[in-house]
């Protein structure tokens, strides 16, 4: 299947655009491994993985609206609807992950429980 999809995407490139960009974390510093998902109106999805660089690509795109979600290991989940891919055009993203605040649900468990002990 995989064979298929590159030499009809080679094929069918004028016709379609594609989506390049990198995720990073709010500091600006680049995620690796993070899992990018592109899903068409139609509910096509393609996923990839971002590099050593941060960086991602989806290539023979068809022209319309997707759908963009990002995630990583220890981040909150981004997403964003509206990202248009033009035929014949590289579109660009550029992602920003927040940190998840596990610790911070820790921090109030234990609150919680210090405050119940009283009664």
């Amino acid at each position: 299947g995989l064979l298929f999809v590159c030499a009809f995407g080679a094929f069918a490139q004028q016709n379609n655009g594609s989506l390049r960009g990198r995720v990073a974390d709010a500091l600006g510093a680049v995620v690796v491994g993070a899992e990018v998902t592109v899903t068409s109106e139609g509910g096509a999805a393609r996923t990839t993985q971002t590099d050593a660089a941060g960086e991602f690509a989806f290539t023979g795109l068809a022209p319309g609206k997707y759908a963009v979600r990002a995630t990583a290991s220890g981040f909150s989940v981004y997403e964003n609807a509206g990202v248009e891919i033009v035929a014949g055009r590289a579109a660009s993203l550029d992602i920003a992950l927040s940190v998840t605040l596990e610790e911070t649900q820790v921090t109030v468990e234990r609150e919680a429980e210090i405050n119940t002990n009283p009664e």
